[in-house]
């Protein structure tokens, strides 16, 4: 399988409120776009987040930033 969290179009500040952690942890919601998990039982003003979002979303590379 294909790494994807190499589809993220900048690194993710240190100061953002959600903090990647490893897609294998337990706790790790998983986005199937970017690759990236996140524990969603911590509370944030981006979490936990809606079904089908990815509190990474404004990271990902879109198909007209491949161009």
């Amino acid at each position: 399988m294909k790494n994807r969290t190499k589809e993220i179009k900048r690194s993710i500040p240190k100061d953002y409120p959600v903090k990647p952690i490893s897609a294998n942890d337990p706790r790790a919601t998983v986005c199937g776009n970017c690759g990236l998990g996140w524990d969603d039982s911590k509370v944030t003003g981006m979490t936990p987040v809606p079904a089908a979002r990815c509190p990474f979303e404004y990271f990902h590379i879109q198909d007209e930033d491949e161009e």
